[in-house]
């Protein structure tokens, strides 16, 4: 679809650029993304690039560490599960869906042996502009949690996102029901602490 052509959804409304999409994240630190990466189940990586236009950029200045914006954020992150937004009540998404952001965030960080701190759990992140359609000046969603990351030297540059220890985060991941994982998981999260 070509910049600034529109599309019609199934009722026969008009949605611009995809500004129905919205996303409950769960920002960190400590890992350089360049691109897009799925992990399960509608759980996804994003750079903060791809991000910029949901989340309050003065939020990310008050928890990233001194220094991160020198980088131009490279080293902020976000797991992300999107949602589509109706001109309708919604809910501001589960408690659950970020512990499991959280959860993949901590076993990356184990497998890439590195911090990978979690800023804040925003639930219903939503463009600028679509939040204009919703009448609100500037809906950024709403914070569940926030640490600022302040003891980090934000001037280093952060390792990138290795293809084996992705590969390794994901396949714990996916067996995190198993009985060594629930064995394992109070590790986990002192390591990844």
């Amino acid at each position: 679809m070509a910049q600034g052509e529109t599309r019609s959804d199934k009722r026969g409304g008009i949605l611009r650029h995809g500004l129905h999409v919205g996303y409950h994240a769960v920002l960190f630190y400590g890992l350089t993304l360049t691109e897009r990466i799925d992990v399960t189940d509608g759980l996804t990586l994003l750079p903060f690039e791809q991000l910029r236009s949901f989340v309050d950029n003065r939020l990310v200045e008050e928890l990233s560490p001194p220094g991160a914006g020198f980088h131009h954020w490279r080293s902020i992150g976000a797991a992300v599960r999107p949602f589509r937004w109706k001109l309708t009540f919604h809910s501001s998404g589960r408690e659950g869906e970020f512990e499991e952001a959280q959860t993949f965030l901590e076993l990356l960080g184990v497998a890439h042996a590195t911090p990978v701190l979690c800023l804040a759990a925003l639930a219903c992140c939503m463009d600028r502009s679509a939040s204009r359609l919703l009448g609100g000046v500037d809906y950024r969603g709403v914070i569940y949690r926030a640490r600022a990351a302040q003891g980090f030297d934000g001037f280093d540059e952060c390792p990138g996102l290795a293809p084996e220890a992705f590969v390794e985060a994901k396949k714990a991941f996916d067996n995190r029901t198993s009985e060594p994982f629930g064995k394992l998981a109070p590790i986990i999260g002192r390591l990844a602490d």
